[in-house]
Parts: structure tokens; C-alpha cells; sequence
């Protein structure tokens, strides 16, 4: 059986970032997966990606400018964060971001995988280093395990 992984996604509506902790180590893992050579190319990749996809909205063929931000990125969060909870990635997430964006959020989740938010910590750590995030997030660990 493995440990529990627990997923922190970093968002201010226009950029992403997503690290992990997994069971009971309390050491935060920068995301990668196939094509996120590095945390920064999550966004980008991201959109690119439904962009592709054969269900198009109107909004994913407009230019990066014109886009209705946060609303679509989070959109596009919302079908990447159920289709990595349907594949069993992660068991709890914990969602640091703009009260707006955490209220906006909720809209474009399933039911399921909002279910899975242990918290929500209003706030832009986007730029902060991982060793800042981690004793940010150290009052939570307790929370996940």
C-alpha cells in the first residue's frame, strides 16, 4: 500500500504550481510528470494541452491576452486536478491562493475532488522558495497525515 499523497497547488488565476508531500514525510516534492519538465512549464503545458483537445471552447481558441483570467485557467485546473483524482494521484489537496480564485475554484471542481481540499489558504506563494513554502505549510502537515 502506498502513502498518502497529498498535493498543494499554488494558484493566483494566471499561474499554477503544484508540489506534493507524500505520507509521512513532510519534505514538499516539486509536481513533474511526462511533458512538465519544470514546475514553471505547468501552466503553459496545461492550456496547450485542452487546447487540443476536441471539445474546444470559444475561450480556448482565443489569444492568452484575451482570455477570461482566472476563470479560464481555472477551468482547465478543474479538468486536470478530477482527471489526476479518477487516476488516483493524490488523496488530499490543499489549495493556496486568492480568496477569489479559492471561491472560484470550488465552481470548477466535481463534488468528489473538492472533497478531497483539506484546506484552502488565502494567500500568493507563488513566488516563494520551496524552503519558504514548506515552513509556511508546516502548520498543516498535522492537518494531512
Amino acid at each position: 500500500m502506498r502513502d498518502d499523497i497529498t498535493w498543494v497547488v499554488l494558484t493566483d488565476g494566471y499561474y499554477i504550481r503544484i508540489m506534493f508531500y507524500q505520507g509521512q514525510d513532510i519534505t514538499l516534492n516539486v509536481y513533474r510528470e511526462g511533458d512538465f519538465e519544470k514546475s514553471s512549464d505547468i501552466t503553459y503545458k496545461l492550456i496547450i494541452r485542452y487546447r487540443n483537445q476536441e471539445d474546444q471552447s470559444a475561450d480556448a481558441l482565443k489569444p492568452a491576452e484575451q482570455l477570461d483570467k482566472p476563470g479560464f485557467l481555472l477551468n482547465i485546473l478543474g479538468k486536470f486536478l478530477t482527471e489526476k483524482a479518477n487516476q488516483n494521484k493524490f488523496e488530499k489537496i490543499i489549495v493556496v491562493g486568492p480568496q477569489v480564485v479559492l471561491d472560484k475554484l470550488n465552481d470548477n471542481l466535481p463534488e468528489d475532488v473538492c472533497n478531497m481540499i483539506i484546506a484552502k489558504i488565502p494567500g500568493d506563494f507563488l513566488s516563494y522558495s520551496q524552503d519558504r513554502l514548506e515552513e509556511t505549510l508546516k502548520s498543516l502537515i498535522s492537518i494531512k497525515n
